[in-house]
């Protein structure tokens, strides 16, 4: 029988060396609620997002009642950003699930399983994003471990649109602001994320 091949996820793909989450603003009950509202408030209008974001926030009870609004406002603003018009258009994909295979230097083969926060396809060019919560980064202090990411969700997506340029991008929802990565980066980091995998 085949050898079944070794899997990796994207977001693990590297440790993260930064200060642990706080429980607080920007920690991971709040950047998993500003997730969730990522991904299905640009299913609604506009106008309907506000009183749909707070009745959720709400109903689910998983953040003090006192962040809510401070919650719910961060991801209003977030889906209010310029450049993120594409990613938002219909059409657009949220939570996308993506598998793949990579072929190390030297022939083994590594399957690739992550999940990407958004996807959308605009014109001859495929954008993909991943929400960070948290301090931002400039694009020249972005922690290795989140290029890594995103250069292994490249290395699954781009065969899939041969003739498509990619364009990866963390989008920071406190700020909230945006980065877009380097191909070079994102190359090398892939190579690197293969080779210790």
């Amino acid at each position: 029988a085949a050898a079944v091949p070794s899997s990796l996820r994207p977001s693990r793909a590297q440790p993260l060396r930064a200060a642990p989450a706080p429980d607080g603003p920007g920690g991971l009950i709040y950047g998993a609620a500003i997730h969730s509202l990522l991904q299905y408030l640009p299913d609604l209008t506009p106008a309907r997002r506000e009183a749909a974001a707070l009745a959720y926030l709400a109903a689910s009870a998983t953040l003090p009642a006192v962040a809510q609004p401070g919650v719910v406002a961060q991801a209003l603003a977030v889906l209010a950003m310029p450049g993120l018009a594409p990613l938002l258009a219909a059409g657009s994909k949220a939570e996308v699930a993506i598998i793949g295979h990579a072929t190390r230097a030297d022939g083994s083969v590594l399957e690739v399983r992550g999940t990407v926060d958004r996807l959308a396809v605009d014109g001859d060019t495929v954008l993909v994003a991943d929400y960070k919560s948290g301090r931002p980064y400039s694009v020249e202090a972005t922690p290795a471990a989140y290029i890594a990411q995103m250069a292994l969700y490249r290395l699954v997506l781009g065969p899939l649109w041969p003739t498509k340029r990619l364009r990866m991008i963390l989008v920071w929802t406190a700020g909230p602001t945006m980065v877009e990565l380097d191909a070079v980066a994102l190359d090398r980091a892939a190579a690197q994320a293969l080779a210790t995998a």
